[in-house]
C-alpha cells in the first residue's frame, strides 16, 4: 500500500459497534490497488468489546491506518 503521507485519495470510514463489518471491509480496501489512498477509522464510541477488536486490527496495520477514537 502506498504511503500515508502521500495519499491522492482519503477514505474515511465511520463506525459504531460493527467491528467485524469494519475488518471485512478493511480488509476489502487493503487489497485494493488503487492510486495511493489512505484510510481514515473514526469510531464514534463503541462499546469495550467491539473497540478491542478494532484497535487489535489497527495496531497489527498501522502504516496503512489512521485511527481516531470520540470518547
Amino acid at each position: 500500500m502506498p504511503s500515508k503521507s502521500n495519499p491522492t485519495l482519503s477514505i474515511v470510514i465511520p463506525s459504531h459497534n460493527r467491528a467485524l463489518d469494519l475488518i471485512q471491509v478493511l480488509d476489502d480496501l487493503r487489497r485494493q490497488t488503487a492510486p495511493p489512498f489512505e484510510i481514515v477509522v473514526n469510531d464514534d464510541c463503541s462499546d469495550a468489546t467491539e473497540l478491542k477488536l478494532i484497535k487489535r486490527y489497527v495496531q497489527k496495520y498501522a502504516h496503512q491506518i489512521r485511527f481516531y477514537e470520540n470518547k
